[in-house]
């Protein structure tokens, strides 16, 4: 049973061959070290092809694989068929040419990775993630003629900056496209290798599905025409498919001007209902507004009594001429106006009348 790997090389014919690095790199327990074996088992080598398809990995592994393909002393023409991500961006820069599939992807990030322990053990790793870093920002510059500090502010957006076909050979990572030739689909399962990932690796759209043709019939043609005619559009009976489309397309509605006639018994009710509904309220307010005006000009005007609809009340000269209040109390008519009195001074009203005869004399 043969084993399961990340890599294959095959002699081709003497003096060549081909690697194949298709997925995360040290994936299924297959180290670089094994990768650097089989390579020299393959021979001195004059040419070689490698094609990659790989998220990445580790830097220890990946310069191992890229110093390996170096060290043949081969002519490396380098295949990018989906995606050369992290590491495998590194690995493809043994190439002498590089070519990209039209939606092949190379992205370049920052050294990532982790530690755990002391301080200075954190120190350490920390120093060896800056050596390879520096490493790989070298062999960037070199293959894309970039200045250092732009190399440098690429691997350190947040999602890695990606070139994407053409522009890779934009940025120098490239030397041409491999026309025709579309790269393979990302694969879900590299998605947790990545931080973010930008919306074009997925943008992969369905298949179209032809278009079938319209079969020319009788009944088709009937369908045609009637539906031209219903839209003013007058077509020959003899009319071709073509033809009918070429004059739907040339077809411009004329415009219609809408008139409303306010004098149609219809159109008013409408407007009459609508304003009515619309006022309804706001009349009801109204006409109680009003009453209460009206009662309060009648209370201004005639006093209590005078806003309840009696008698006027006693003027104040009349009240002047009564001399107690047992007389003004026997000259008020109106009931109410009685008992509002009564209640004013019924303290006074309860006495003797020989007390307000006293009084008065």
């Amino acid at each position: 049973m043969s084993r399961k790997t990340w890599f294959h090389i095959t002699n081709s014919a003497p003096g060549a061959a081909t690697i194949e690095i298709l997925d995360e790199i040290g994936m299924w327990g297959v180290s670089a070290k094994q990768f650097a074996a089989e390579l020299k088992a393959a021979g001195p080598l004059a040419s070689l092809t490698l094609r990659i398809d790989s998220p990445g990995g580790d830097c220890n592994d990946g310069f191992t694989i890229y110093d390996a393909i170096v060290a043949t002393g081969a002519d490396v023409i380098v295949e990018i068929t989906g995606i050369a991500a992290s590491m495998a961006s590194v690995i493809m820069l043994a190439g002498k040419k590089i070519r990209i599939a039209e939606n092949g992807r190379v992205m370049i990030h920052r050294v990532t990775g982790g530690a755990h322990g002391n301080a200075d053990e954190m120190d350490a790793a920390a120093k060896v993630m800056k050596q390879f870093e520096d490493r790989i920002v070298g062999l960037y510059v070199a293959r894309s003629g970039k200045d250092e500090s732009e190399i440098r502010e690429l691997m350190k957006a947040q999602m890695g900056t990606w070139f994407f076909g053409e522009e890779a050979i934009d940025a120098g990572f490239a030397d041409e496209l491999m026309r025709g030739q579309k790269a393979s689909a990302f694969q879900p399962q590299w998605a947790s290798k990545f931080t973010m990932l930008p919306a074009a690796l997925f943008d992969t759209p369905p298949p179209v599905a032809p278009i079938t043709a319209l079969t020319s019939t009788t009944e088709n043609m009937k369908a045609i025409i009637a539906l031209a005619s219903a839209l003013g559009i007058q077509l020959p009976e003899n009319c071709t498919e073509d033809q009918a489309v070429e004059a739907f397309k040339a077809h411009k509605p004329a415009a219609k001007n809408v008139v409303i006639d306010f004098e149609d018994a219809d159109v008013k009710a409408a407007f009459t209902a609508r304003i009515t509904d619309a006022t309804k309220d706001e009349k009801a307010e109204i006409t109680a507004l009003k009453a209460e005006l009206a009662k309060i000009t009648a209370l201004l005007a005639n006093g209590a009594a005078g806003a309840a609809g009696g008698n006027a009340p006693v003027t104040a000269a009349a009240v002047s001429t009564v001399k107690n209040v047992q007389e003004q109390y026997a000259a008020i008519t109106d009931p109410a106006e009685r008992t509002r009195f009564y209640n004013k001074h019924k303290g006074e009203l309860k006495k003797p009348s020989a007390y307000f005869n006293q009084s008065a004399a």
